[in-house]
């Protein structure tokens, strides 16, 4: 507490649990960035060698997501006390990034970058590139960084482009799970409602069943009209 003499005229037994809920939470935030940092890293080791499923269409979108634009400006006031280690973080956040770009030959990356509202903008691949060449990373990972950011921003654009060109889509033509323009439309056997390929493919990979109705559902039962 900033306020020292309120601090001190407090009860010992709120002292002591406030104190103890401080270390249950720094606890649960040592334990949570460890894990991170492990799954991160394993990622990044991961689509160096196998690019493929990470690029299919049900995939794409999740695999392109960057952290959340609020996160990356985080600090660690107390260092490695809470496993959180920004720098390392970025840089393997960076290294998935251009790992499948490499292996996208089908261009997903890009659009799939450009659409993660959550955590897409300019701004943040610029500061990240600034931020890479103070730590001295090396300088064809910066490059192959920047030049993805470009292809994301004029993917962007193009999105803008032709979402202003469709106006208002009919409900007829968006997925009803995401509300976006089906490409790939297909039928769901039970339910009997007409959703995006990738879309119910991303649900079908945590979730073998029909979202509307929860009957059982596999990939293999789907079917266009």
């Amino acid at each position: 507490m900033s306020n020292t003499a309120e601090w001190e005229r407090s009860r010992a037994q709120e002292r002591q649990e406030r104190t103890r809920l401080f270390h249950s939470q720094e606890n649960i935030i040592r334990i949570d960035m460890k894990l991170a940092n492990e799954d991160v890293s394993m990622l990044a080791f991961t689509t160096e060698q196998i690019t493929a499923p990470f690029l299919l269409p049900e995939m794409s979108t999740s695999s392109s997501r960057g952290p959340q634009r609020k996160s990356i400006s985080l600090k660690d006031p107390k260092g490695s006390q809470l496993q959180l280690r920004p720098k390392q973080l970025l840089k393997q956040i960076v290294y998935i990034y251009v790992h499948l770009a490499k292996g996208d030959t089908e261009i997903f990356c890009p659009a799939a970058i450009s659409k993660d509202g959550r955590s897409y903008n300019e701004q943040l691949f610029s500061a990240a590139v600034d931020v890479l060449r103070r730590i001295g990373e090396d300088g064809r990972v910066i490059q192959e960084f920047i030049e993805l950011g470009a292809k994301g921003k004029v993917a962007a654009s193009e999105g803008m482009d032709t979402e202003a060109a469709l106006g208002d889509i009919p409900d007829e033509f968006l997925d009803p799970i995401q509300c976006t323009f089906m490409k790939d439309p297909v039928i769901l056997p039970s339910s009997i409602i007409t959703v995006d390929r990738p879309v119910i493919q991303r649900h079908l990979l945590s979730d073998n069943s029909d979202p509307f109705n929860r009957s059982h559902l596999t990939a293999d039962m789907l079917y266009q009209q």
